[in-house]
């Protein structure tokens, strides 16, 4: 059985700090409740790309320690004030960035693949996460 949470009625906001500058990756930056920043870079492009983002362009001051995140995992960068990000063509990479040396905690897979590694049998028409 999967179940739901309702959505939030907080507001939930991200900068876009570098939208305007041409022949950059797609650059999203949310700051967490904790100060805490997660840091969404895309590359829109048909070929892979290496980007330098200083987090001072970004908008985060100082120094703070780099995670980098997927489901299920969490690889430490180290401390930077620079983020070093090599993408294929239209990747993405998520970093979680601590002034603490903490990082959030790590994601699940997701509930539909949960659910098929329990065993349940979901409709195809309805949950497909092929």
């Amino acid at each position: 059985m999967i179940t739901r949470n309702p959505p939030s009625r907080d507001r939930e906001t991200a900068v876009l700090p570098l939208l305007t500058q041409q022949n950059r990756c797609l650059v999203g930056v949310r700051t967490l409740p904790s100060g805490d920043h997660c840091v969404l870079v895309f590359n829109p492009s048909d070929r892979p790309v290496l980007e330098r983002l200083r987090l001072a362009e970004l908008g985060i001051q100082g120094k703070h320690h780099a995670f980098a995140r997927e489901v299920a995992q969490c690889t430490e960068v180290g401390q930077v004030c620079e983020l070093v990000v090599e993408l294929r063509p239209h990747a993405s990479k998520l970093f979680h960035l601590s002034a603490n040396l903490t990082p959030a905690p790590l994601m699940s897979a997701s509930p539909i693949t949960a659910c098929r590694q329990a065993g349940n049998k979901l409709p195809r028409d309805r949950y497909d996460d092929r």
